[in-house]
């Protein structure tokens, strides 16, 4: 029984965070084979793997100063205006 479009997105739907878990029981169980994947995966993308470093380091940059921001502003007892 072929499953049309409308179906497979509500069985994805119904199913997400049990098929979340077993990708999270795989990777637990397989860490070394999971490592070197993604070792495997940089050394053969090693355009995309920049760019994804540099969007990580940019968006911890970004976390960073708005926790500076918002310990001055602690710091200050200006608590309504921190998120």
């Amino acid at each position: 029984m072929a499953m049309d479009a409308a179906a497979r997105k509500e069985y994805y739907y119904n199913n997400r965070e049990k098929c979340l878990g077993y990708a999270k029981t795989y990777r637990d169980k397989n860490v070394e084979k999971c490592r070197a994947d993604a070792r495997k995966w940089r050394k053969n993308n090693p355009e995309k793997a920049l760019e994804y470093a540099r969007k990580y380091t940019e968006n911890k940059r970004i976390k960073k100063a708005y926790d500076e921001w918002n310990d001055t502003l602690y710091g200050l007892g200006y608590f309504d205006l921190i998120k």
